[in-house]
């Protein structure tokens, strides 16, 4: 809001041509930042694509260096390039920036690509990094511990490590406690991600509980008319699967509403709106619908960046034909798989 502000309150023309490019630089960070993608190409291609193109950067100043390097980091990471978005990150770190907060937040930034390509020791390595560096911070200032805390449990969850994963899961909770105001970003995933690790320990009663709590949480702050921020969509979109899977489909389409209230939904999301359609059409009885649908699934979901999503999606349907009698179809799918 305020660079908009900015936008209409300023005249670059009292300014040199890298203060402006610095201004779009930041610009279209904000819009892709906020999935705005079309807004963020717009200011690339009438502003920022001719410096782009430049190849001898030596002259340029270090500041306009750095947004160049952050815009190219966080445009990558967001298109799926996750090694080029590394690279781009390192690229700004290397440039040797003085303010410690801004570069453990930039590597944290790292972790997450790691993550992405299924680095997952480079990333725990990295986390337990910053998370000793972060320690160096004022204690008020120490606000990315929460982050850290949940990208360290989110791996471990992933890597089967579940007795490692619900430690740090707890872990950001206490945290989100001490930094309050971290809680609109983290309460809500993290809370999802605990019902993962719970599930996968069938330790039924306890993640009943935090299922309850989190759909309760959703509803509240839908009938709030207060806006999700982006972050929480995507657990949305997965507890919307968990409910679909279970047949409760009264509350799987309450959070359908919420889903389809949203303009932009990333490809993750809808690989999880379209598995948890194709359940609800089988909880209801409706064999065709469910059959369309999953076949039609199948043949995009293994560019899922979830292998645990892809696995199950495979799973289920496999298991679905194999009932129907349907082995050549049950078989292919599970040959697939391998």
């Amino acid at each position: 809001m305020e660079l908009i502000q900015l936008n209409q309150d300023y005249r670059f023309e009292k300014e040199s041509p890298t203060v402006e490019l610095g201004y779009f630089f930041l610009k279209s960070i904000y819009h892709l930042k906020a999935w705005e993608f079309d807004q963020s190409e717009e200011i690339t291609k009438n502003y920022l694509n001719s410096f782009i193109k430049l190849t001898d950067k030596k002259k340029v100043p270090i500041y306009l260096m750095g947004y160049f390097y952050l815009h190219e980091g966080v445009k990558n990471n967001l298109y799926g390039k996750y090694q080029n978005s590394i690279k781009s990150f390192q690229q700004y770190l290397n440039l040797n920036h003085k303010n410690e907060q801004i570069n453990l937040i930039i590597e944290t930034s790292i972790v997450i690509n790691y993550i992405c390509i299924c680095y997952y020791e480079q990333a725990i390595q990295l986390i337990n990094s910053l998370l000793e560096k972060i320690t160096k911070f004022p204690e008020k200032q120490q606000e990315q511990k929460v982050k850290l805390l949940y990208l360290k449990g989110f791996t471990y969850f992933y890597i089967g490590f579940y007795k490692n994963a619900l430690d740090n899961l707890q872990q950001t909770l206490a945290a989100i406690k001490v930094y309050p105001e971290m809680e609109n970003e983290y309460l809500l995933t993290t809370q999802y991600r605990l019902i993962s690790v719970l599930h996968e320990m069938n330790l039924i009663d306890e993640k009943k509980r935090y299922l309850m709590e989190i759909y309760q949480a959703i509803m509240r702050k839908k009938k709030s008319n207060r806006a999700f921020l982006k972050n929480e969509l995507l657990p949305i979109s997965e507890l919307f699967v968990i409910f679909s899977e279970e047949g409760d489909i009264t509350r799987a389409i309450e959070l359908l509403s919420i889903l389809n209230g949203i303009e932009f939904k990333t490809q993750e999301m809808n690989y999880f709106i379209d598995y948890g359609l194709a359940l609800c059409y089988l909880h209801k009885g409706d064999v065709e619908q469910y059959e369309r649908a999953i076949l039609l699934l199948l043949k995009k979901v293994g560019q899922s960046n979830d292998p645990t999503f892809i696995a199950k999606v495979k799973k289920q349907a496999s298991s679905y034909f194999a009932n129907q009698q349907k082995y050549k179809k049950s078989y292919e799918i599970l040959k697939e798989e391998q």
